[in-house]
């Protein structure tokens, strides 16, 4: 089923518009709430801002997602796994947000709801591609395992990048954008039409985000709900029959969340800390210490991403070969991580 080829294109629109429209009456209506009861984060000397600013761009976010899907004229089947897994893990980042729970409890919640959207919405890893160029590497039995990680693991790469304002969205905004891209022509429209949802609900709250009157956070609600749409688009466009683009290329298009969170935890456990603990450790808190603005480390930090992205969907276009595209980007996380290092260790040392 196509939207945009059976006269359906006004109802498309008029669900993204709606999202949009509720993704801002959201912010609007949240923010005066959220002083009330709390849902606020406050400046401590980890954290850089130093305003009380509420935690509310995950919910609007979900709202926003939540309604542009309703007003959609489809079969809401294939949306309830995913809407499902979404009402728990942004549900777990609402509690989280107003009070820290464990992490244990975090990573239970991420994989249930990893393992719903496996049985429920399909969204399943069957192959990892040619990695090794000697065919695909089908996983069999593993598939669930691997998927479940891959969410989490996603959920997790985008919640570790939230610490300065405009990142974990500008980010994930690259990485949607490229989604579409490389899928305007995909059979998969549903997940196309996903796509641009939380395409259009990102535009509103990097807005209120950025700006310094009237601040709104995503807090873990939308980094989770953020981590968990990607993982779902990745994942869901990558496999199947007719994928729009391979697993290396969807490996790139979110390159820079993944090598950061691979760093950071490879850093901490080197040290003897948990993986978990939270620390300075991050690029953002890297790049600050090295004197460069928040503004400033939020462009470079968006440049790199995009260059990810570009490489990501050149290679796609192109149909270079996947074990190459691989082999390149062991040796790019391999350079980031090295270079992090040194970078870490010089700011330590100062």
């Amino acid at each position: 089923m196509d939207f945009f080829s059976h006269g359906q294109f006004n109802e498309v629109l008029m669900s993204l518009v709606g999202a949009f429209i509720v993704t801002i009456l959201s912010i609007k209506l949240l923010y005066p709430f959220s002083q009330k009861v709390g849902l606020i984060d406050y400046p401590n000397k980890r954290k850089l801002h130093t305003k009380e600013t509420p935690l509310i761009g995950g919910i609007a976010m979900f709202f926003g997602v939540v309604f542009g899907i309703l007003l959609l004229p489809i079969d809401l089947n294939f949306f309830k796994g995913y809407l499902l897994a979404l009402m728990l893990i942004v549900a777990l980042g609402v509690i989280d947000d107003y009070q820290p729970q464990s992490h244990w409890l975090r990573l239970s919640f991420q994989l249930f709801s990893g393992l719903i959207l496996f049985n429920m919405s399909g969204i399943q890893i069957h192959s990892l591609g040619d990695l090794a160029g000697a065919g695909d590497l089908i996983l069999g039995a593993s598939s669930v395992l691997v998927t479940i990680i891959a969410v989490t693991g996603a959920i997790n790469a985008i919640n570790f990048m939230d610490g300065v304002d405009g990142i974990s969205g500008s980010v994930g905004l690259v990485t949607v954008v490229s989604v579409v891209i490389l899928s305007y022509d995909s059979k998969d429209t549903l997940l196309l039409y996903l796509a641009l949802l939380i395409l259009i609900v990102l535009i509103p709250f990097l807005f209120f985000n950025l700006q310094r009157v009237q601040k709104i956070f995503m807090g873990d609600a939308g980094s989770m709900f953020l981590g968990l749409s990607i993982s779902v688009l990745l994942i869901g466009l990558s496999q199947g029959d007719q994928p729009s683009f391979r697993p290396i290329t969807a490996l790139w298009i979110f390159a820079l969340p993944l090598i950061d969170i691979f760093f950071v935890m490879i850093k901490r456990m080197s040290s003897g800390d948990s993986p978990f603990l939270p620390d300075r450790s991050h690029i953002h808190y890297i790049f600050l210490s090295k004197g460069l603005s928040d503004r400033r480390a939020l462009a470079v930090i968006i440049l790199m991403s995009i260059v990810f992205a570009i490489i990501g969907v050149f290679s796609e276009l192109m149909a270079i070969q996947e074990w190459k595209m691989f082999g390149l980007f062991v040796i790019f996380s391999i350079i980031y991580v090295a270079v992090m290092l040194t970078l870490d260790r010089r700011s330590i040392q100062r």
